[in-house]
């Protein structure tokens, strides 16, 4: 595992955020998040880059400065619950506000018939990566996101959330065959679910959430894995950029508590609307991140 130099996890000067917006975007070091990172960018914000590999958050970071932000990078793999707790408590430790959440990180679909892979807590990826990881950054830092208030927390969704299920049954998609779009749709869903409870949760406390689907198919890695074939139907038609425009439009829309398809209100999934199918969901998923 790479080991963070001591000088991206160094408590930041009190200088390097006054005044400022204090934004944190997971899985900002490339695609979506990159955009959605510099599109933010300014010299009214404090951006904390979020990913896997130094080099690549260390350049958001000075794409970030050179027009005017300050930022810092912080490492951590949603694959690792216990990385999670790491990036969280740096979090804690070094600001005493947050203003603004995006929950960005992700694995799509992947490839046709790609086998099932666990996260190092034993969880399906997908689902992991994708809601479980965001939840418990999102629960962690709760209050600083009420000391920021009026805050917002945005989770970058998807419009498979619409085809997707809570599988209560089997929620790590354990039985056979397994397949990657029912995971991701399970995970987008998931979103969803989070959303609806914070904004029913946290209603006159000026913290306020959305999920936001990006647009189509965006030119990421992430969808370069699964279009492997030319011409099977998902061939990237948005830029990074153009997709970020809309995770912005959603974390500046006054809305709490909605599904933003693109910059439109989008359906929500009926399951998402059952109150006591989301009070099951968060009670299990609660338990999968020890904050039962």
């Amino acid at each position: 595992m790479l080991t963070v130099p001591p000088q991206l996890v160094a408590q930041i000067q009190a200088s390097d955020v006054q005044g400022r917006e204090i934004i944190m975007v997971t899985g900002s070091t490339g695609g979506l998040g990159r955009a959605v990172a510099l599109a933010f960018a300014g010299p009214g914000t404090h951006i904390i880059v979020h990913g896997r590999n130094i080099e690549r958050g260390q350049a958001v970071v000075e794409e970030a400065e050179a027009v005017g932000s300050t930022a810092r990078f912080l490492q951590a793999d949603l694959g690792s619950l216990a990385q999670v707790r790491g990036l969280i408590n740096t979090v804690k430790r070094d600001y005493n506000r947050l203003d603004l959440l995006i929950n960005n990180a992700g694995i799509g679909r992947g490839q046709p018939n790609a086998p099932r892979e666990e996260s190092a807590d034993g969880h399906e990826l997908r689902f992991q990566v994708n809601y479980l990881s965001h939840l418990l950054i999102t629960r962690e830092l709760l209050p600083l996101l009420r000391e920021g208030a009026p805050s917002r927390v945005v989770s970058v969704s998807s419009g498979a959330q619409s085809g997707g299920t809570i599988h209560f049954d089997d929620v790590m998609l354990e039985n056979p065959p397994y397949q990657g779009s029912a995971a991701y749709g399970q995970s987008k869903l998931a979103q969803v679910f989070m959303t609806l409870d914070l904004e029913e949760e946290l209603q006159g406390t000026g913290v306020t959430a959305t999920a936001v689907h990006p647009g189509g198919y965006l030119d990421t890695d992430m969808v370069a894995e699964r279009c492997v074939v030319p011409g099977d139907g998902c061939t990237p038609n948005l830029s990074p950029e153009d997709g970020a425009m809309f995770v912005v439009n959603a974390a500046r829309s006054p809305r709490s508590g909605v599904y933003f398809n693109t910059s439109v209100i989008g359906e929500i999934n009926p399951q998402a609307l059952d109150t006591s199918a989301r009070r099951r969901f968060l009670e299990l998923s609660m338990q999968l991140i020890g904050l039962d």
